[in-house]
């Protein structure tokens, strides 16, 4: 059966149809064979209702809302400079103070995009016109954005937690462990 929905899927894609649109096609296929019959189709709405009658989900939209406060602050600025200023004597001092500011911005705002564009836009030149190597400077500020998912409360770990129903700590505490 695996097979059959995976060809739809492909041929789908094949003959040029969006992802989306594609995947819902080949999800209603497979709707349609497992659950038997039209009474599959009206269960739709209540599976997409239930997905998102969550209320951990309603951070989400706030997660975002205070990353863009913060960018529209230029708060990045200020967490940049104060990490260069706490760790310029270290040997490296630009790149700690760039991994610095991304995990506050990342603690604060739950999100490793927002964290990257935003530190990103601000220690990319900084670093270059010091004469770091670009790929220095690239990894610097791509290791701090990934920092986001690590630290609580971000956003993957929450929406994870809801979808599975366990309990809120968990994720963060998995985060940890390593």
């Amino acid at each position: 059966m695996l097979v059959i929905f995976t060809v739809i899927l492909l041929g789908l894609l094949v003959l040029g149809l969006p992802v989306a649109f594609s995947l819902g096609t080949a999800g209603l296929f497979g709707m349609f064979a497992f659950m038997g019959g039209g009474s599959s189709l009206a269960q739709i709405p209540i599976l997409a209702y239930k997905s998102l009658d969550d209320f951990v989900l309603t951070a989400v939209p706030l997660y975002i809302l205070m990353s863009q406060i913060l960018l529209t602050g230029k708060v990045g600025n200020d967490l940049f400079e104060l990490g260069n200023k706490w760790l310029r004597h270290l040997p490296g001092g630009l790149g700690v103070a760039t991994v610095f500011a991304c995990a506050i911005f990342a603690a604060i705002t739950g999100s490793s995009v927002a964290c990257a564009v935003t530190i990103g836009a601000i220690a990319i030149p900084e670093m270059l016109s010091r004469g770091y190597e670009r790929t220095l400077v690239l990894g610097a500020v791509a290791a701090g954005g990934t920092l986001g998912i690590l630290i609580p409360p971000s956003i993957p770990p929450r929406t994870a937690n809801s979808w599975n129903g366990s309990d809120c700590l968990w994720p963060f505490c998995c985060s940890f462990s390593d």
